[in-house]
């Protein structure tokens, strides 16, 4: 299997060849959240897991306690640069040292560090592919012996756009499931949500994206099947392919948001990533439209100039890179009951 970043990954075999490497640093990432009925789940340390048995020369990290700011107002906030790198310094990993982590449970204990320390702009970080399961399944040696490396100097610079810095978040009953009600009331809702979410970043927002979700927001799948122009496919016939998977007929009142591919295909080989130079004589084209009405954000977007301040756009992308500007998103949902939004996150 092809992965976009593979240097993001290693395997079991390649790690059980290097534990003895010098520069190579370990750590077992596990946390545990336990179901609460007063807080829905309290976190729990995986000490007790990795004094367990670990692999061998491994540390521990714990998310919450080691690499969570104290004083932040959510579970799991990243702590500042700082801060993340004195404590990760002082477990030995220093700059210029590979890391290697993975968790016994949930793989997104793992990948949610290496994401901060590629938020901090430590970039030689990698997840054990299959993790700590994949491991015992191959018989690996296992220790139950705790590892503390030599302190370390680490440089940690934050990567703009990458971390969330304020959460704001009031009730408004200006929305009513896919449809704004009252726009006025809207606008004062996003209004007091951005002051309320500069107070606890600190800055001054210069954007306002929104993004209104719900099942409003359809999906359907579509293919595209050309004829192949030549012995092997061409960049032409990939293009006629995506031109005709999008040959879509939409009602009036909608337009597309995303074209998400999925697959391509050629005579019967299926799963392909990328086609071009392929021998065949038919390629097929998969993938998923998602399309919206085409009339709420604009409603929003007209009235931004009410703000006071920031532009406000609508926007439906999720993961966009906006460089150094600080911006928030606006999220609008109904779920029975009193509406909760606008929640606004600022990056």
């Amino acid at each position: 299997m092809a992965y976009a970043r593979p240097e993001s990954l290693v395997e079991t075999d390649w790690l059980a060849e290097h534990l003895d490497d010098p520069d190579l640093r370990i750590f077992d990432c596990t946390t545990h959240l336990i179901p609460d009925p007063d807080t829905v789940f309290k976190v729990e340390s995986g000490l007790a897991d990795y004094l367990a048995g670990h692999i061998p020369g491994a540390g521990y990290l714990d998310l919450q306690a080691d690499l969570s700011d104290p004083a932040g107002q959510f579970r799991f906030t990243t702590p500042g640069a700082d801060a993340f790198a004195k404590t990760l310094a002082a477990k030995g990993l220093g700059d210029g040292r590979r890391v290697v982590l993975y968790s016994t449970t949930a793989m997104h204990w793992a990948t949610r560090i290496w994401w901060m320390l590629h938020a901090f702009g430590i970039e030689n970080a990698a997840i054990l592919n299959g993790g700590w399961q994949k491991w015992r399944a191959e018989d690996r040696p296992v220790s139950t012996d705790p590892r503390q490396y030599p302190a370390a100097k680490l440089t940690a610079r934050r990567r703009p756009g990458l971390i969330v810095l304020g959460v704001g978040q009031v009730r408004t009953s200006g929305l009513r499931g896919d449809m704004v009600t009252n726009i006025e009331e809207m606008t004062e809702s996003v209004r007091a949500s951005l002051k309320e979410a500069e107070l606890m970043a600190g800055v001054g927002v210069d954007r306002v994206y929104v993004g209104i979700g719900g099942d409003h927001v359809r999906a359907t799948s579509s293919m595209g099947v050309v004829a192949v122009s030549e012995d092997d496919v061409t960049a032409d016939d990939i293009e006629r392919g995506h031109v005709v998977a999008r040959a879509v007929a939409l009602p009036p009142d909608r337009e597309m948001l995303h074209a998400i591919p999925q697959e391509y295909r050629v005579d019967r080989q299926r799963g392909i990533k990328d086609p071009l130079g392929m021998a065949g004589v038919r390629l097929s084209y998969a993938e998923d439209d998602q399309a919206r009405p085409a009339r709420i954000p604009h409603d929003l977007a007209d009235h931004g100039a009410c703000l006071g301040g920031p532009d406000i756009e609508s926007r439906y992308e999720v993961g966009t890179h906006l460089g150094h500007h600080h911006f928030v998103t606006v999220t609008f949902r109904w779920c029975g009951g009193p509406p909760l939004g606008p929640q606004i996150a600022g990056l």
